[in-house]
């Protein structure tokens, strides 16, 4: 049904543009699986983790936290980077705890 369903597509190019403590930014060249020759930009990002956690009676934890790109406080889920030596796990209930005060269980 579709034909290039989980195919790679092949980096003709590579060029790091930006690197910063958080993200870096390369610009690639791409030939697709279905033969288009496309140029894009990538964020390779460090990892991190989003953590959907509910309360006993159901509620969802969310917390507000500044955002640079819309220059504003804005609500979202738990997330943060994960720590050197650190589990996607432990991080999601480390960022919980930091953000909410709520301890996973």
């Amino acid at each position: 049904m579709f034909k290039n369903e989980g195919k790679s597509g092949k980096i003709v190019a590579q060029k790091q543009v930006y690197e910063g403590p958080i993200f870096q930014l390369d610009k690639q060249k791409i030939e697709t699986p279905d033969g288009l020759v496309v140029n894009r930009d990538v964020i390779v990002h460090q990892p991190a983790v989003t953590i959907l956690a509910f309360t006993p009676d159901q509620h969802v934890l969310l917390n507000t936290e500044y955002r640079v790109g819309i220059n504003a406080e804005s609500l979202s889920l738990p997330a943060g980077l994960i720590n050197p030596n650190e589990t996607a796990e432990d991080a999601a209930k480390r960022e919980l705890l930091e953000e909410t005060g709520y301890q996973a269980t």
